[in-house]
């Protein structure tokens, strides 16, 4: 569901008294489509097309998952704006690719095949949908621009893996590269209330956690 939907369905909310009601959805369930183009574009030059100025740094990844421009590629479109969202431009994270405009002839990927693993975390109280694989463009949690307490373990040995205090961006997410090919605990805690969630990190694994409800303590 793209942002001109969210706004339609949040528009037919109001117009039938449904005060307060937020419209929580957007994502991908479905890792890989069967449309893929024979010869995939550019996925710089794509995302220049929609107005996103694409970094492409040489050398090394320092996040570990793959080619320097696909984890910062990562974390410039879950940064957008929600108002900022190009409507006509679709996104998919799988655990080993970003997909631009999947399953039309203008797809392209860039490989995430190194030793993280790029997984977006949407926190709630009240509201939340269904989400398997992120998607950048079009995901929208509950909780936009909170600022939360950040505790990833590993769950077989209690080791913290990444500790941190952040803010989830515009779309209600906050993006965490995590050790690849592991199971882990993530905590997060906000204006007092806590959730914690096991997540996995292996190829097949979901991407997008929606799943993690904060309560009181």
């Amino acid at each position: 569901m793209g942002i001109r939907a969210v706004v339609s369905a949040t528009v037919l909310a109001a117009s039938i008294g449904l005060v307060g009601v937020v419209v929580l959805s957007g994502c991908s369930t479905d890792p890989a489509g069967s449309n893929a183009a024979a010869d995939p574009a550019d996925p710089v030059a794509l995302l220049e097309s929609f107005g996103i100025a694409a970094p492409v740094a040489a050398g090394p990844d320092p996040a570990g998952s793959g080619p320097a421009d696909a984890a910062a590629i990562v974390e410039v479109l879950d940064a957008l704006p929600v108002a900022e969202r190009p409507a006509d431009l679709s996104t998919s994270i799988t655990a080993t690719e970003l997909r631009l405009q999947p399953d039309t002839p203008d797809e392209a990927s860039i490989a995430l095949t190194g030793d993280r693993f790029y997984l977006s975390v949407a926190p709630y109280r009240e509201q939340t949908h269904p989400c398997t694989f992120h998607s950048p463009t079009s995901c929208l949690g509950e909780l936009r621009g909170a600022p939360v307490e950040i505790r990833v373990t590993d769950a077989a040995s209690g080791e913290v893996v990444l500790e941190r205090s952040t803010e989830t961006a515009d779309n209600g997410f906050v993006g965490l590269w995590l050790p690849r090919d592991g199971e882990y605990s993530v905590e997060v805690v906000a204006d007092g209330d806590r959730g914690v969630q096991t997540v996995r990190t292996g190829d097949g694994d979901p991407t997008c956690i929606t799943t993690l409800r904060l309560t009181s303590a």
